[in-house]
Order: C-alpha cells, then structure tokens, then sequence
C-alpha cells in the first residue's frame, strides 16, 4: 500500500510539474480575431464594389413615423453606381410611389394623384449631402474609411469602431469580427444624424450583400425596415429602368405638399 500511495503521489507530481491536472479545465472565452478584420472587410467590400455596378431586387419595406406604423408595402429596387437609385412601391393599381435619387436631384411620381416632385438641389431641402450616394452607399454598404480610420480603430467585445470625416459629415462605422458592417453613424453636428443598421445579408452569388437593412432619423422619428430578396446584378446598368418620368401636365409639388400627398395615400 505504501508502494502504490508513493507511487500515485509521484505520478500526481510529475503531472504537476508538467502544468497537467486530473480536475476539469475551463476554456477561456473565444476571443474575437481583430487582426484580420480589416483585410476581411476589404476582400469583401470590394466584391460589392464590382457587383453594385448595376443590382436589381423584389423590396418588402415598413415605415414607422412619429409613432404610428403603416402597412409593409412590396416594390422593386434599382442601383447603379455610384449615386443611382430608384424605388418604385407597387399598389392594388399599379404603381403608388415613384422615387428616384441621382446625385443631388431627386424626382418622385405619385400617379393617382397625378402630381410629382423635381429637386435639383435636394441637399438645401433635405439637408443630407448627395443623398443619391447616400442611399446607394447605405444600401450596398460600400462604405470607405478615410486616412486615419484604421489606425485610430477602437475595439469593444466583439465589434470594431472606426471613424473619419467627409466634409463637414463624421461618419462612424461598426464592424462584426467577419468583416462585416454593422451599424453606420452619418452625423453632422449634434443632432442631424442617419443611422443604418445591416440586420442581415444574403450570403449567394459568390459574395455577401445586405438584405435587411434598417434606416433611422432620429431628428424627424422616422424608421424606415427594408428586405430585398431575388437580387439581381446585370452587368451593365439599364439606365431606362433608373428613369423616373414626369408626364409633362403632372402638378409639381413642393417637398412640404408631397409629404402631404404621401400621408393620405399611406404609402410613407
């Protein structure tokens, strides 16, 4: 008995001496892996870059506003880079709202009220700079951080931060351990502010693209949900299908009135 006893201890302090232990071991938390994070977000940001030349999609979206939630609505999406998109919110007739965002200019078509809407300068009316882009980098995520963003990149749990600035914009970008964007910040001042959550992505066509993307005004109270599915990417735009056309003898409406319009049709 003494033997085995002096036995076991000396096998017991062996494996001590080698760090090994009978008991049970607890693993440590996995741990994002940041130091790839950046050559991940590029790799896939510019496959999204060379499909977001032309895309087509089916769009069910939601809107919310100063507390009431109007019925989802079904339409199509259309883009073209770099400043391109146009929204078209089908209705039991046929179309109830024709949207169209171009760099700056913004052009909308409300067909059974026969009126319409021009903005050459939507930046003075809207307050956002080129919405066109705006939209179009939302909606593809083709987000570019500028000098100094990766340098300056904070980490916290499991996401990354970066920021930069465009202009007299901040922008703030939130990215998952894959590479992917979370949540964007496009800011200017304190309180005029755009926030766009990516809630999930289709992972098809060799490549990822958001497919829920949620958009955010805190200034007017505003929440816009939109899902795209049967996403498409031709390889040249179609610019017939960007086109917002504006019969010659429709009303044209101020920004003001056409909010109106759209509140009795409850469309947005």
């Amino acid at each position: 008995m003494i033997r085995k006893w002096t036995l076991r201890c000396g096998i017991a302090g062996l494996l001590a001496a080698l760090g090994v232990s009978c008991a049970p071991r607890l693993a440590p938390p996995p741990r994002a892996d940041f130091g790839g994070v950046r050559e991940r977000y590029e790799r896939r940001l510019a496959e999204r870059v060379e499909r977001a030349a032309s895309m087509n999609a089916g769009v069910v979206m939601w809107v919310e506003g100063r507390g009431e939630r109007l019925p989802g609505a079904q339409g199509d999406l259309t883009m073209a880079a770099p400043d391109r998109v146009r929204l078209r919110i089908a209705s039991m007739f046929g179309t109830a709202l024709d949207l169209g965002v171009r760099g700056d200019s913004l052009l909308a078509w409300v067909p059974a009220w026969k009126t319409g809407l021009r903005l050459g300068s939507a930046r003075e009316s809207l307050g956002v700079r080129e919405p066109g882009g705006l939209v179009f980098r939302a909606l593809s995520a083709n987000w570019f951080p500028g000098p100094g963003a990766w340098e300056g990149m904070t980490r916290r749990d499991s996401l990354a931060r970066l920021s930069w600035a465009e202009e007299e914009d901040s922008l703030h970008l939130t990215l998952g351990p894959d590479g992917l964007p979370r949540r964007v910040v496009v800011a200017r001042g304190a309180e005029n502010a755009v926030v766009v959550n990516y809630r999930a992505w289709d992972r098809g066509n060799q490549m990822t693209w958001p497919s829920q993307v949620e958009l955010l005004d805190p200034r007017h109270d505003v929440r816009l949900l939109l899902k795209a599915t049967q996403l498409r990417f031709p390889p040249l735009a179609d610019t017939s299908r960007l086109a917002v056309r504006i019969p010659p003898h429709a009303e044209i409406l101020t920004l003001a009135r056409l909010r109106k319009v759209l509140d009795r049709l409850g469309v947005l």
